[in-house]
């Protein structure tokens, strides 16, 4: 088929493709620019954007933040970055709004009828489907069948796992980020897209929130409960509580978590933490490459490329709009990433950095050659 042929294929799918088409096309989009078809990928991304469901917008902005080719990943980006133009939001303001609610309940649960039995789904705390009888007891799967309609309930959970593995690491990431980055919320728009999200409500509740008047966990009914189980009534700006702010009373906070056996999505009453005068101890260290390329994933960015290609920094953004830059030697080759397997790291000073940015540095580089 021709690049003509092609092209008229992407733009019918655009203008009758549905959420069943988007979940098909994105991994070929992730792809394409592999297979020396960039411009393919490209009108791949404007598919997704025609298409327009929450799930086709979900995959673009999934795009956007995990794709390996840093040409369509900048591509998908800049779309997003100009939808949320459009709508008069920031980029991370739209992307509380593009998770789907992938037909959950209020609850959070999905109820599959077989007919004579239903199953219950639920998430656990990486987001990961699980299922319960009538009784409530958990079950590692659903029953076989081919009549109806377990057969339909079946082909609805699989495609709710298709789904969910799309956008569970960018959720679990970006509510991560937000904590290290410390973003905040409006009560109005924590409690819309956050709390009263189907999926996202199951890592809302695991965690701890900060606002201008206390700490607080959000209840199993949904309500607001400060550390002595107490009502709680949010007030200003809401903010994923980071290890450093909660000081003494991160000890208590992990003990109302275990007494409730809720299990965090990723280190947060538990993190390790550290101080600025901890970074010499790091100079010289010389650590595995792809760890250092694995930074990426945590919002890093490798310098810019000087004579051959060599990259011979990696810069994490910090919150004043500037970076703070990590020395490699030898440093990466642009287009050999692997060639030297490992980097001797050579980090500058941190004290003008706030204390949440600088411990979170020092984690992201202890986690090299840990």
């Amino acid at each position: 088929m021709g690049a003509a042929s092609q092209s008229w294929v992407l733009d019918a799918l655009g203008l009758f493709g549905a959420d069943e088409t988007a979940r098909c096309l994105a991994p070929l989009v992730q792809v394409w620019p592999g297979e020396s078809a960039h411009q393919r990928a490209v009108k791949g991304l404007d598919v997704l954007l025609a298409i327009g469901t929450d799930v086709a917008l979900m995959q673009l902005h999934s795009i956007s933040q995990k794709v390996k080719f840093k040409g369509i990943k900048d591509q998908a980006q800049a779309r997003i970055d100009a939808l949320a133009d459009q709508l008069g939001l920031t980029p991370a303001q739209l992307a509380d709004r593009l998770v789907p609610d992938l037909g959950l309940g209020a609850d959070g649960t999905m109820v599959l009828d077989f007919g004579d039995k239903t199953f219950t789904v639920g998430f656990d705390e990486q987001l990961r489907p699980t299922i319960a009888d009538e009784q409530g007891k958990p079950r590692k799967s659903l029953p076989k069948t081919t009549t109806e309609p377990g057969a339909s309930a079946v082909k609805t959970f699989a495609a709710l796992k298709k789904d969910v593995r799309a956008i569970a690491n960018l959720q679990l990431r970006r509510l991560e980020e937000a904590m290290v980055t410390q973003r905040g919320w409006t009560v109005k728009d924590f409690t819309t897209y956050l709390v009263e999200h189907p999926l996202v409500w199951h890592l809302t509740r695991r965690l701890v929130w900060r606002c201008d008047n206390g700490f607080f966990r959000v209840a199993e009914d949904k309500t607001f409960a400060g550390v002595d189980d107490e009502v709680f009534a949010p007030a200003g700006t809401v903010t994923v509580a980071h290890r450093l702010d909660l000081g003494d009373q991160a000890t208590t906070w992990a003990s109302l978590l275990a007494d409730y056996e809720i299990a965090q999505p990723f280190p947060q009453v538990g993190r390790d933490t550290y101080t600025a005068d901890q970074v010499a101890a790091l100079d010289g260290v010389t650590v595995p490459t792809g760890k250092v390329l694995g930074l990426e994933s945590r919002g890093w960015r490798r310098g810019s490329a000087e004579d051959h290609g060599w990259q011979t920094t990696i810069d994490r953004p910090v919150l004043d709009g500037t970076v703070w830059r990590l020395g490699l030697d030898p440093g990466i080759v642009v287009d050999m990433p692997m060639m030297n397997p490992e980097q001797t790291i050579r980090p500058s000073g941190l004290a003008s950095l706030d204390p949440i940015t600088c411990s979170e540095i020092l984690r992201d580089l202890h986690g090299l050659h840990g």
